[in-house]
């Protein structure tokens, strides 16, 4: 649940559907690493680093997903269950198969789908595909109207979430990922809260999702997130988003950091062939935008977390503690942290090649 979901007018308290699973490690106060100038931009290369236990690895990736898919009560397509392997596993839907089936306690496959063993049969849902596809058509609408102004801040918009997934249940809200220029995060995140707020209805917003700004960082926090490996669940996420605006800036960051090609090697082709190298490092925005920031920050910030805190006592009060969540805000980003993403991040641990530092 996000402390602020838009669906035109009025902004109401939305309870988060199940299948939506807000992380944070995009935008970890934990952070360290290159800040800007050139270090920001530069490309490592990437040495294939064979794990000293290939078999368990597989295992306890194939097993720790379908896993995490049952929570939800559902499962994995297979073809998308061989993207997220690594280069020595199953390449084709038909490998994978044979060797779940020799492999049985990392999950069984009903159909073109793989799943917890404690997982009933579940049948694909054409509906999910058509209603994020939507989605994304909504999403470049909104950038081309109500957020058009934010286009001299505003470097990359992604889908994140179960709409970035192919399958977003009917009700899930859209979440969102933006990356802005250094010294606009507040700025930007102002400008949305009124415009969407405060837009006039009309029946194209009837039908809209509500639309969610679950992380919102600068290009320098953007730059320090990707910088160091992150586990398995991170490059997944990153790898998954679904751009709006700002494609090229995003493949060009996500090419920057070679342990997500290590990480998860056929996903990340996904975003190949490599850009063409981006300027030295980000622009901050001008001195007055910059001060305004500042000033908007300690305001929206203070907003933002009583939000929080209301929401998750609602939360608490229904019995739905696992949705909880906490907010982070920092001059450089926002981000909203679920006590079920920290849950799922823990338990993908040992399916990460390269863990997390």
């Amino acid at each position: 649940m996000s402390p602020w979901s838009f669906r035109g007018w009025p902004n109401r308290f939305r309870p988060r559907t199940k299948n939506q699973v807000v992380g944070s490690s995009l935008t970890s106060p934990k952070e360290r690493g290159p800040t800007g100038g050139a270090s920001s931009t530069r490309v490592t290369e990437w040495v294939p680093v064979p794990p000293s236990e290939p078999k368990a690895l597989l295992v306890d990736r194939v097993r720790g997903l379908v896993e995490v898919a049952g929570q939800f009560g559902t499962g994995i397509e297979l073809e998308t269950l061989v993207e997220l392997l690594p280069e020595y596993g199953p390449s084709t839907a038909d490998d994978l198969v044979r060797w779940i089936r020799t492999h049985p306690g990392s999950g069984r496959v009903s159909g073109q789908r793989a799943l917890a063993r404690t997982v009933p049969d579940i049948g694909p849902d054409p509906s999910r595909r058509r209603r994020a596809e939507q989605y994304a058509r909504a999403a470049s609408q909104l950038v081309a109207s109500e957020l058009k102004a934010t286009g001299r801040w505003l470097r990359f918009l992604g889908i994140t979430g179960s709409a970035a997934y192919g399958d977003p249940s009917e009700g899930d809200d859209c979440d969102l990922m933006a990356i802005v220029r250094p010294g606009t995060v507040w700025v930007f995140l102002a400008y949305v809260f009124f415009r969407l707020r405060f837009r006039k209805r009309n029946a194209l917003r009837s039908i809209e999702p509500a639309w969610c700004f679950n992380y919102t960082l600068d290009e320098e926090a953007a730059n320090r997130a990707f910088s160091r490996p992150r586990g398995f669940l991170f490059a997944r996420e990153a790898l998954v988003t679904r751009p709006v605006e700002g494609e090229a800036y995003y493949r060009s960051l996500l090419h920057r950091w070679a342990w997500l090609r290590q990480e998860a090697p056929r996903l990340y082709a996904r975003w190949q062939p490599a850009p063409l190298p981006e300027p030295a490092g980000p622009e901050p925005a001008s001195r007055g935008v910059r001060w305004l920031n500042a000033v908007l920050f300690p305001a929206m910030a203070a907003y933002l977390q009583l939000k929080s805190l209301w929401s998750n006592h609602r939360l608490q009060r229904s019995g739905r503690d696992g949705e909880s969540f906490r907010t982070i805000t920092q001059l450089d980003r926002m981000a909203l942290v679920t006590r079920k993403f920290e849950r799922l991040s823990y338990r993908m641990r040992p399916a990460s090649r390269l863990p997390p530092e």
